[in-house]
């Protein structure tokens, strides 16, 4: 596997007008993972998260999260209702079956977009 140099991320809110770009993850020494010290994410709402990640010999990958803050598995119905959505994340819900009656399926889908199966988004 290729090591990985840098990884940098891109926050933007999807119901504001706030942004935090060029977010510099640092590599901890002794684990080896990426960490961002300091970040804080204090605005309600959909937010999207623009992964960067850089290998030697290769082609920088840039890769979309999408996710509602606070976080309505945590909060249920006190989370805040958003009117507002944009289309990519209306796909992903869409494509994880969150809309659909049945559980199973829905969980099932879900486990779709974490590995890929609902498309490029």
């Amino acid at each position: 596997m290729i090591p990985i140099q840098r990884v940098r991320l891109d926050l933007i809110s999807l119901n504001h007008e706030a942004e935090q770009r060029d977010v510099e993850l640092v590599q901890d020494p002794a684990t080896g993972d990426f960490v961002a010290n300091g970040l804080q994410l204090t605005i309600n709402g959909w937010w999207e998260i623009d992964v960067l990640v850089r290998r030697a010999g290769l082609e920088d990958e840039i890769v979309p999260f999408f996710f509602l803050i606070p976080d309505p598995n945590i909060n249920g119905f006190d989370a805040p209702q958003f009117d507002s959505s944009s289309d990519e994340a209306q796909a992903l819900f869409e494509c994880a079956g969150y809309g659909d009656e049945s559980h199973q399926r829905a969980l099932h889908r879900a486990a779709g977009v974490r590995f890929g199966w609902c498309g490029d988004f």
